[in-house]
């Protein structure tokens, strides 16, 4: 089966990269252009990242398998904001006689804390495996990363690119 390509014939999409459809069906996303999605996971390069992201909030963060907490990643805002994030696997994610550590994104709603990445996503997950993933941030709310720490043997480690815009450009 051949790689899936933009609509725009741009070429394949990288390894790893999630389609709108994905996102959509395993609830990370609600309402969100299909375009800046599609933009989303055809980011390969630095160079596209920076493109998409020109004028952005942004950063970067990496946890190991001991972190543990809620982390915040930018503030509240007073607009909703569309939050785009790179995750790299730095160590691979694996039970190993404990268990792995768990990761979601999203922000400091109710019920919104895995609103970007739900801990689902990184189950099991190898090393070196990129994941692109979008979603909505409310306005007032802080985006976030949730942590729990692996147990006994359990490894994971991640690698965290993120930006933010306005949800309405």
């Amino acid at each position: 089966m051949p790689a899936p390509t933009l609509p725009s014939g741009n070429g394949p999409l990288p390894e790893g990269a999630i389609l709108y459809e994905q996102l959509k069906q395993q609830n990370h996303i609600a309402d969100m252009s299909e375009d800046l999605v599609a933009a989303t996971s055809a980011l390969g390069d630095s160079f596209a990242l920076d493109k998409l992201l020109a004028g952005a909030q942004r950063g970067e963060v990496t946890y190991v398998k001991t972190d543990t907490g809620v982390k915040t990643l930018l503030g509240a805002s007073a607009v909703a904001r569309l939050a785009i994030v790179k995750i790299t696997i730095t160590e691979v994610f694996a039970d190993a006689g404990g268990a792995q550590p768990v990761v979601t994104i999203g922000d400091t709603g109710v019920g919104t804390d895995d609103a970007v990445v739900a801990a689902a996503l990184l189950v099991d997950a190898p090393l070196g495996k990129v994941f692109y993933a979008a979603g909505p941030i409310l306005a007032t709310e802080d985006f976030i990363v949730t942590l729990t720490a692996a147990t006994g043997a359990g490894t994971g480690g991640v690698k965290i690119e993120y930006g933010l815009v306005p949800a309405s450009i």
